[in-house]
């Protein structure tokens, strides 16, 4: 079943949600990065001036934002052990 009749019909949405992307290798992560905001901004018909109507999550953002979560964790054992 295409994937456009499954949304219109199984899930009663017609946009995309989220759409996963790989590079040919971790250099090319963040120029592929690159490829697909300029991409979206031509599809979405977005003017130099408008900001981005997308969001586009890097690996090391999601690394990161792990890092951050278990240090944060971390100093609350920490408090609550004290």
């Amino acid at each position: 079943m295409p994937y456009t009749t499954a949304m219109k019909r199984l899930m009663g949405v017609t946009w995309l949600d989220d759409i996963l992307c790989s590079a040919v290798s971790q250099d090319a992560v963040k120029l592929a990065g690159k490829q697909v905001g300029a991409l979206l901004r031509e599809r979405h018909h977005l003017r130099p001036e408008e900001n981005d109507d997308f969001n586009i999550r890097h690996p090391e953002d999601v690394i990161q934002a792990q890092l951050e979560a278990s240090r944060t964790l971390t100093l609350l054992l920490i408090a609550i052990a004290s």
